[in-house]
């Protein structure tokens, strides 16, 4: 089954290995640059309760979009 998420097809549980390829990616860029693994995906996983904060209605598009935006200029 493949379904649309603004724009964009998605093919269920490739999200997560997606998001899992770019945890890596993020970890092995901050072994040359100094960072810790744990400060790279520690904005991934906000947006992800942010999302979840969404979801449930407690927040609206427009904060999302505008906190996530914030995350991920610290990546």
């Amino acid at each position: 089954m493949i379904s649309c998420i603004r724009s964009a097809l998605t093919i269920p549980g490739e999200a997560e290995k997606a998001r899992e390829f770019l945890n890596y990616i993020l970890e092995f860029k901050g072994q040359f640059l100094g960072y810790s693994s744990k400060n790279l995906s520690d904005p991934l996983s906000k947006i992800e309760k942010l999302k979840k904060l969404r979801d449930q209605g407690a927040i609206s598009d427009d904060e999302f979009e505008t906190k996530k935006r914030k995350l991920l200029e610290q990546l």
